[in-house]
């Protein structure tokens, strides 16, 4: 078993400490993770993936923000996601961008992330550009293309400009955002352009000037046998 090497028909411990396997008492065969050396008494360098690297000379793949042919040296700068030398970065972590990864992407970047020679994203809701990311001018804007107006508004609002507030009658508040219409919510019918109250408040749905269906509680049909004119129950 790992730790213990065979002697007389018998098992004994590996004498250091660090040994993962041995075939005797005098060194290692493999050592456990972290440990270098011929008694693995060495530990691998912080800078390696995993923190595994060779017995034999703590040579390692190098983990994100460390650089290294064998040994692993940290990045210079802290923008860095990996770097292949100590002037400059190859990829930047999120956020950032630039040869040395110290300049902050815009903060209409989506995700926070942007091309790391020139700053380009794309951009989240209530922005706008090709590249470069500018607020909407309009605070109502979910989207635009530019900054005289909006191509989107936010729920509730319309208008070119996204600062008119949709009617009240609108099924979740939304309308469209050139000419108000909507589906109507609860209680309300589309008709002559606008939705108009059912004509009796015990009305869910209507179709002018009748009731189509009834809240829960309303008679709306007699039942064979009886008669009788709308009431709640």
């Amino acid at each position: 078993m790992d730790g213990y090497y065979p002697l007389y028909k018998d098992c004994f411990r590996c004498t250091y400490d660090n040994c993962q396997t041995c075939s005797d008492s005098s060194g290692c065969d493999t050592c456990l993770p972290g440990n270098w050396g011929l008694t693995c008494n060495r530990a691998c360098g912080s800078g390696c993936k995993a923190y595994v690297c060779d017995m034999s000379d703590g040579s390692c793949t190098c983990r994100p923000g460390y650089y290294g042919n064998k040994l692993c040296y940290r990045c210079t700068y802290p923008g860095c996601q990996t770097c292949s030398n100590s002037s400059s970065c190859d990829t930047c972590l999120p956020g950032y961008w630039g040869p040395t990864c110290n300049n902050a992407c815009g903060a209409g970047c989506e995700g926070a992330v942007c091309d790391m020679s020139d700053d380009s994203c794309t951009c989240i809701p209530g922005y706008y550009g090709n590249k470069l990311c500018y607020p909407c001018t309009f605070p109502g804007c979910q989207t635009c293309s530019n900054s005289s107006g909006c191509d989107t508004c936010w729920p509730g609002l319309s208008g070119t400009k996204c600062s008119n507030s949709c009617p009240a009658w609108c099924e979740g508040n939304v309308c469209d955002m050139s000419d108000y219409s909507c589906t109507c919510r609860s209680g309300y019918v589309w008709y002559r352009w606008r939705c108009q109250p059912c004509s009796s408040p015990n009305c869910l749905t209507c179709s002018p000037p009748d009731c189509e269906t009834c809240k829960p509680g309303v008679c709306f049909n007699c039942l064979t046998g009886y008669f009788g004119t709308l009431h709640v129950l």
